[in-house]
């Protein structure tokens, strides 16, 4: 193969990856999930005076291409409430609230017809979950049936979602896998031309 090939098909493969990068900047378009809470456990016997949730985009099937918008997470009921966003998971932490809570979740890229969040909430002392929920959401709804809209999350998932929110997991975005697989194909291409 001669060098002029070689420089071509390494100009294409850098542009495929560049656009590749590029192109979900362009076609994505954000989207929200509009719920609230009462705050009551899931066996409804105990009240919880909310003081930080955590919601998570947990790695299951159906949620591949769901990442959140730049606004994350609202909470649109009250003031003095703050998120912030880590990797797949956003931390809203306020004042502590007794009653009902009003989220509005963003999502860049075009709703799927069913996803799953995760949605953990903390009481008084705001280091340990009071309980955990993994909401499936079909057609941009929450059905509020337990076993069919939501269900308590397992000790594994929680124990996952916690390492996420504390920042312990910090997935790839796939734009830079893409690239680094760009890369090492190009230096093998190098190499093996040389030879």
């Amino acid at each position: 193969m001669g060098e002029g090939k070689i420089k071509k098909l390494m100009l294409g493969v850098v542009i495929i990856l560049a656009m590749g990068m590029m192109m979900p900047g362009v076609v994505m378009a954000d989207w929200s999930l509009v719920f609230g809470d009462n705050g009551m456990t899931p066996d409804n016997t105990q009240h919880i005076d909310f003081t930080k949730v955590v919601f998570v985009i947990p790695t299951v099937g159906g949620n591949e291409g769901i990442n959140w918008a730049s606004t994350g997470v609202n909470n649109f009921s009250l003031s003095g409430w703050s998120a912030t966003q880590s990797g797949s998971a956003v931390t809203a932490v306020g004042p502590t609230v007794t009653g009902t809570l009003f989220w509005n979740t963003n999502f860049t890229g075009t709703a799927p017809a069913s996803f799953t969040l995760d949605y953990l909430v903390y009481g008084q002392d705001g280091s340990t979950p009071a309980f955990g929920l993994r909401l499936f959401i079909t057609n941009g709804n929450i059905d509020y049936n337990q076993g069919t809209g939501w269900r308590v999350l397992t000790s594994q998932e929680l124990a996952a979602d916690l390492k996420i929110s504390s920042g312990s997991t910090v997935p790839l975005p796939p734009a830079v896998l893409l690239l680094g697989t760009g890369l090492v194909g190009i230096v093998a291409l190098r190499k093996k031309v040389r030879e």
